[in-house]
């Protein structure tokens, strides 16, 4: 083992968990995998994360001699990365999309043998100042002992625009400065804690609060720290809330509401099966709050009410609106009481969407024994493949749902927004511009597949199983969960994650895949200023 350096808390050694950190447009994002993504990552500091949370952007420094466990890395080494969500290593050439695929250079953390070509990466100083043994805070290029199709030996690097809603992590190119591949190497995240974010929100030194007098404390409520005119208190309450969100593609059975076509729309083998799953499955797992999209026939809707009535006893259905032939085929289903309630319907459609209330349902939530209400929005916004024009009244629609979420949601308080946005997460600038006419929410789950072009629900689809490997390969992200934060009050989610139903074997419930977030938290905020509370 090497001899302890005298500052040797920040120097680098074989076993140490890091995390890599990449500056992409001014902003800071780290090196992440999570086992349901197709390729490596780089995504933003987390608003507030701890334990598992943070898993996602550990790395293990891994030798390729285990005889140098523990020894300091030092500059030109060859090492493995070992993810600690997959405890595989990451590999140069795994990863894949609809457009690339394995051997092309995108990475994921899924390889095992240590020995392998593409799982070894030498760690290059990205200036000549460095010293020969790593620390923490040094600035490294990653290549890859992988030669690639180009006889390039490429370098880890990240996606360099914000506005790629990918942001993939490649083994390309030549190392230059200005290709995304400048990693900066840290053991301990340095995260602005929650009242420090809180505090340059109320204005910083230049506020009301004035300058701190010390640092943040622990009290018996959570954290605390004292200001001259105040103080901020932070708490982190349970608040266990589930959701699920789901595109059911049960097109309408009848035409103008009272001409008889049958199965004539629906796509898949057994519509009535999909049905009863669909109660089976909520009934079983019972998330607390369900969004279901495509829903559109009211016997339908009101057998799923009332055969799960006793698990959701508060719904909304639509949105409605006269001398339209079908609702929007919206249902949202919950637990606990709606306090309130309200819907929209979008101004103009396009092909199959004019004979139907496109829109958004909105129910403010009361969770008891909950430290706040919740403002929750289910939409199912234009197909932007319908004609030449959809694409634009899909973005009319979008900039209609900011304003009715806008007009209903209490800036204080947790907002969540779910459904079939029609926006593929995979169009780099579509869903960019999604993001900013929404104005910008957090997405809880970056980079899946929900509309999977080897999905079995279709009649012209093979059978597949649910864990079959051909899925989550080549498809659109359409459905989504984003969410705003509160001034006062923010969620605190656990997991966000991909389900597959299917309503027989071999046979997904519906086209789309759905949605599930855990929320595990809240956190909440005193602020006292002169006597004044404020929430």
């Amino acid at each position: 083992m090497s001899e302890e350096p005298k500052n040797g808390d920040n120097f680098i050694r074989y076993g140490d968990e890091v995390e890599l950190l990449l500056n992409v447009s001014g902003a800071d994002r780290y090196l992440s995998f999570k086992q349901e993504f197709q390729y490596s990552v780089t995504e933003p500091q987390p608003e507030a994360a701890s334990g598992n949370d943070l898993l996602k952007y550990k790395w293990k420094i891994c030798p390729t001699n285990q005889s140098d466990l523990g020894n300091l890395v030092k500059a030109n080494d060859v090492v493995l990365l070992q993810s600690q969500v997959s405890q595989k290593y990451l590999d140069a050439q795994s990863g894949r999309d609809d457009e690339y695929y394995p051997g092309d250079g995108l990475t994921r953390a899924d390889e095992s043998d240590a020995k392998k070509e593409s799982v070894q990466w030498r760690l290059q100083p990205a200036y000549p100042s460095q010293s020969q043994d790593l620390v923490e805070g040094d600035y490294l290029k990653l290549q890859t002992l992988w030669e690639n199709i180009d006889g390039e030996y490429g370098y880890l690097q990240g996606e360099t625009y914000a506005q790629d809603a990918k942001q993939r992590v490649f083994s390309f190119g030549n190392g230059s400065s200005d290709n995304g591949c400048y990693w900066n190497i840290v053991k301990q995240r340095t995260i602005r804690s929650e009242i420090e974010k809180k505090y340059q929100e109320l204005g910083g030194a230049s506020g009301n609060l004035g300058l701190p007098l010390g640092e943040e404390y622990d009290v018996a409520e959570g954290r605390k720290r004292d200001f001259q005119n105040g103080s901020i208190l932070y708490s982190l309450i349970p608040a266990q809330l589930s959701f699920v969100v789901q595109n059911m593609g049960l097109l309408p059975k009848k035409l103008l509401d009272f001409i008889p076509i049958g199965n004539f729309t629906y796509k898949g083998t057994n519509r009535e099966q999909a049905l009863a799953i669909l109660v089976q499955k909520l009934r079983q797992e019972q998330p607390d709050v369900v969004g279901l999209c495509e829903v559109f026939d009211k016997e339908e809707q009101d057998r799923i009410k009332a055969d799960l009535h006793n698990v959701y006893p508060h719904s909304l259905d639509g949105p409605h609106k006269q001398n339209i032939h079908y609702n929007g085929g919206l249902l949202l289903l919950s637990k606990h009481e709606i306090v309130n309630n309200n819907q929209i319907v979008y101004s103009e459609g396009s092909g199959f969407d004019n004979f139907t209330n496109k829109g958004a349902l909105y129910a403010r939530i009361k969770a008891s024994r909950h430290p706040t209400e919740y403002d929750i929005f289910l939409t199912h916004t234009q197909d932007a493949e319908a004609s030449a024009e959809a694409p634009q009244i899909l973005r009319q629609q979008l900039r209609e749902l900011a304003n009715f979420i806008n007009q209903h949601s209490d800036s204080k308080t947790p907002t969540l927004l779910m459904g079939d946005l029609n926006v593929n997460g995979f169009n780099a600038g579509f869903y960019q511009e999604m993001l900013s006419l929404l104005h910008k929410p957090e997405d809880l789950l970056l980079g899946v597949i929900t509309y999977d072009e080897n999905g079995s629900f279709q009649k012209d689809k093979p059978n597949r199983p649910i864990d079959d490997p051909q899925r989550h390969k080549r498809g659109q992200n359409l459905d989504y969960f984003f969410v705003w934060r509160g001034s006062s009050f923010h969620s605190v989610y656990d997991k966000t994650e991909v389900i597959v139903w299917q309503s027989s074997p071999g046979r997904d419930i519906s086209d789309h895949y759905g949605l599930k977030a855990q929320q595990t938290e809240v956190g909440a905020f005193t602020v006292t200023i002169k006597q004044a509370v404020v929430q």
